[in-house]
């Protein structure tokens, strides 16, 4: 949210229940991107890009039986014009 943290105008927001699913956001991204070529770089980004993956699973805990649910969150940020000549 705009008072609460990170925000992203715009932003995109897919649930995906594959990894299939999530490569083809991904490839989509991908092509979306801006890239421009320097002398040092071939395929420097010329736009901002985020991916965000919020995982949660379950697995049971083999002492208790019982199901464990589990959370993560992985952030991938690719800053446009961030390498250094």
């Amino acid at each position: 949210s705009r008072t609460q943290g990170f925000f992203v105008e715009n932003l995109l927001v897919v649930e995906c229940g594959s990894v299939n699913d999530l490569m083809e956001v991904f490839k989509e991204g991908t092509r979306n991107r801006k890239v421009g070529v320097h002398a040092l770089n071939r395929d420097s980004s010329r736009s901002h890009s985020a991916l965000v993956l919020y995982l949660d699973g379950t697995k049971r805990d083999e002492e208790t039986g019982e199901d464990v649910r589990q959370f993560g969150k992985l952030t991938f940020v690719d800053l446009a014009g961030s390498e250094r000549l």
